[in-house]
């Protein structure tokens, strides 16, 4: 009998110290799954600030560039002839008035609807600008009284 109470002690020993040891693996992981997402997040926090640091100094570069600009002469001298009329020796001003169409775009008999010219440069032909204004007249002479 003793022998049989040393062997139950030897069992209920054996089960407690391996539940023991289970429990503290158990307790070991789960700290270390807590600091894995940890790290993790802290990881995936530290690339966005990254990112946002990139873009930041990328508008910081882009605003210290148009500060350059705007205290350029090249930006007084196209603001004072955008909003002054003002030039330089020797150049022409040209005003042109802006075209618009009331009743949404509908043709009035007024005259000709004017197409948006290509950009106007100084090399293009006289010939071409006179062909095309005379067919835009032409077109508008020639049209039916139900399309005016």
């Amino acid at each position: 009998m003793p022998n049989q109470t040393n062997q139950h002690k030897n069992i209920a020993t054996l089960v407690a110290g391996r539940t023991i040891l289970a429990l503290v693996v158990a307790y070991i992981l789960l700290n270390l799954g807590i600091a894995v997402q940890k790290n993790v997040t802290i990881n995936h926090t530290i690339a966005q600030l990254r990112e946002q640091i990139a873009a930041l100094n990328l508008k910081i570069h882009t605003l210290n560039n148009q500060i350059v600009y705007f205290q350029s002469d090249a930006y007084r001298t196209v603001e004072a002839k955008r909003r002054l009329g003002l030039k330089r020796p020797g150049e022409r001003v040209i005003f042109t008035p802006e075209n618009v169409d009331s009743d949404n775009n509908e043709q009035s008999d007024s005259g000709p609807t004017h197409q948006p010219a290509a950009p106007s440069d100084e090399s293009g032909n006289v010939f071409e600008r006179a062909s095309h204004t005379a067919k835009t007249w032409s077109d508008w002479f020639l049209a039916a009284p139900s399309n005016r």
